[in-house]
């Protein structure tokens, strides 16, 4: 199966996640993104959890921030670096998303690096730097993982075709081997969803992202099943 990346966002109470994490299958390909404060409740049940992000810093005086070794002690194993509301809404720069990156895999936490183009006329230029931005002149570490969504995609309801998606994962590993020779783990994200996940499935990603469909754990049960 094809591994399956769930984003909570900002969503659900204390009383709706104790349900959810009772009910969503037990599966090796399926990481669960919560808000922080539910991350223990996940890894209680041994269901792979990542946090939706990590501080930049390294410095324990930093208010409301959660370092990478915290949510590595708390039993997370994956987090999202750089994803497309942080970088729009919170400003983040390039150097943070390299700094989370390297806290990241220091703290042995595996990074899913989010990128993506503000439209089709833009794409290369844009991911060319955001992946330049990110690794610099060197990979940091080959369990990165990159989480392609095309920012005009997200929460639009309508996912990239499959050939637009195997274009565009073909050529961000054709890239990646260019210039830091290696090939990476790619997964798709953008308006995935129950419905159309078994198409998405017959691209060449490795795995996919989703949001407002991870919140309703049936949906999740049939992606799940879609994706087998």
């Amino acid at each position: 199966m094809k591994k399956l990346f769930l984003n909570h966002k900002m969503n659900l109470l204390l009383k709706d996640i104790e349900g959810y994490v009772d009910k969503i299958p037990k599966d090796k390909d399926l990481v669960v993104f919560p808000s922080n404060i539910y991350i223990p409740l996940f890894t209680s049940e041994n269901v792979p959890v990542g946090s939706q992000d990590v501080s930049a810093s390294k410095r324990n005086n930093m208010t409301s921030e959660v370092s990478a070794t915290q949510l590595k002690n708390s039993g997370a194993a994956y987090v999202l670096v750089g994803h497309s509301e942080r970088r729009a809404i919170y400003q983040e720069e390039s150097s943070q998303i390299r700094s989370k990156l390297e806290n990241a895999v220091e703290a042995g936490l595996i990074p899913v690096l989010c990128i993506g183009e503000q439209s089709v006329e833009t794409r290369y230029t844009d991911l060319k730097q955001q992946i330049k931005e990110a690794f610099g002149d060197s990979l940091i570490s080959e369990n990165i993982i990159i989480a392609y969504e095309p920012l005009f995609a997200i929460g639009s309801g309508q996912a990239l075709s499959v050939e637009e998606i195997d274009e565009m994962i073909h050529w961000i590993k054709s890239y990646m081997k260019e210039i830091y020779h290696y090939e990476p783990f790619i997964i798709y994200g953008g308006s995935v969803n129950d419905e159309n996940i078994k198409e998405l499935s017959l691209s060449i990603a490795d795995g996919f992202l989703a949001g407002g469909a991870s919140l309703e754990i049936e949906k999740v049960k049939r992606m799940i099943e879609a994706l087998k």
